[in-house]
């Protein structure tokens, strides 16, 4: 089954609505695997694996989803719902089918969506099986169950989106207007939380990079609410650790608008250097991320020395030598013959078109990561 779900293969066009507020769905005609009642767990199971191998962004994977679903478990509205722990949030990513319902045209609009503290309230925040609108107890569920009730959806079921390394990444919420649901649709959506979670995972974009950069060693996305999220299938880093000084030096390399930045981060004892990739997330629902960094090993540093990066480094800030001579603690003699070495290893015939060159092979130390142990060195 696993190998058939990961299967490369993209499905039919979808568009979403124009009305940001509503988030409607609308599906055009895709190429549904088509089966028998009794093969048609297995053929949504299909559909899903490969919609979540597709390309295109998360919404329309999100929508073809629920378009895929209504086939196992038929339902008058459903959603796809994404968490942001940072701001304690819970933004819808495809909606289809409240907008159509009666008591949605004569009374106050449906809400395909609960708040975060909501569905936390009801334990719908974390990793667990699939959970109908009847076993939602407490206040919280009963509030939920009414509100439901009120806009003709009395039955449902909420699935917590988990990840294969075990992150909630959101809701899949399906809801009805006539109660009861049958165990069979309820196990197959639970066995198909790893696959949506997949599809939907706001991580995605930034796990993708992996295969663009060769021998990428670790990584990490930095939230907007200042968290830093391990990528799923890499190890940490200490260089990716709370107060790292990478993180700051990784948020402000993109403040121009660049569309990626690539420079070098000294090891302990300033030599070993790795190379970061800082690329900024895309803005998907929820919003989760605001730059992804890799790293990697530093590959061909033209024979520069560790001194000569941090000296490049500078160049590329625009100093002078007077500046970098008082940054490193040296005279601008030595300054002036880095310099000298720096062009002859770089090709070029100029400070300007090394500092260039430096820029887009990422050939450099920012000064923010610049040592203590950089001022003892000649």
């Amino acid at each position: 089954m696993r190998s058939l779900l990961d299967h490369n293969r993209s499905v039919g066009a979808l568009s979403i609505g124009s009305s940001a507020d509503s988030r409607e769905v609308k599906a055009l005609p895709s190429t549904d695997i088509d089966a028998d009642s009794a093969d048609r767990p297995l053929s949504v199971a299909l559909s899903v694996g490969l919609i979540a191998s597709s390309a295109g962004g998360a919404r329309r994977r999100g929508a073809a989803v629920l378009r895929a679903l209504r086939r196992l478990l038929p339902f008058d509205a459903g959603a796809v719902i994404l968490f942001d722990p940072d701001r304690s949030v819970a933004l819808p990513l495809a909606v289809t089918g409240y907008r159509a319902l009666p008591a949605a045209r004569t009374g106050p609009p449906a809400r395909p969506e609960a708040t975060y503290q909501e569905l936390a309230g009801v334990r719908l925040d974390r990793p667990g099986p699939p959970r109908r609108l009847c076993d939602l107890t407490g206040a919280p569920g009963r509030a939920l169950r009414d509100r439901l009730a009120a806009v003709g959806l009395p039955e449902g079921v909420g699935v917590p989106l988990t990840t294969s390394d075990g992150r909630c990444v959101g809701l899949l919420a399906l809801h009805r207007r006539v109660v009861g649901l049958d165990d069979a649709p309820l196990e197959v959506l639970g066995r198909l939380s790893p696959t949506i979670a997949n599809a939907v995972d706001p991580l995605r974009p930034a796990t993708g990079l992996v295969m663009a950069i060769p021998r990428v060693c670790a990584g990490a996305v930095l939230t907007t609410g200042g968290r830093i999220l391990p990528l799923p299938g890499l190890p940490g880093h200490p260089f990716l650790v709370p107060a790292a000084p990478l993180l700051d030096t990784a948020m402000v390399t993109l403040r121009d608008g660049r569309l990626y930045r690539a420079f070098l981060v000294p090891g302990v004892s300033g030599a070993d250097h790795l190379c970061a990739t800082v690329v900024p997330c895309p803005a998907e629902p929820p919003y989760l991320g605001s730059v992804a960094i890799l790293l990697s090993p530093a590959g061909n540093t033209r024979g520069l020395t560790p001194r000569e990066l941090e000296v490049m480094g500078l160049l590329v800030d625009g100093c002078s030598n007077r500046r970098i001579a008082a940054t490193l603690f040296v005279t601008e003699r030595t300054v002036a013959a880095h310099i000298e070495h720096i062009l002859v290893k770089m090709e070029v015939p100029t400070r300007t078109m090394a500092a260039l060159r430096a820029l887009r092979l990422g050939l450099f130390v920012p000064r923010s990561l610049l040592q203590p142990a950089a001022a003892t060195r000649a």
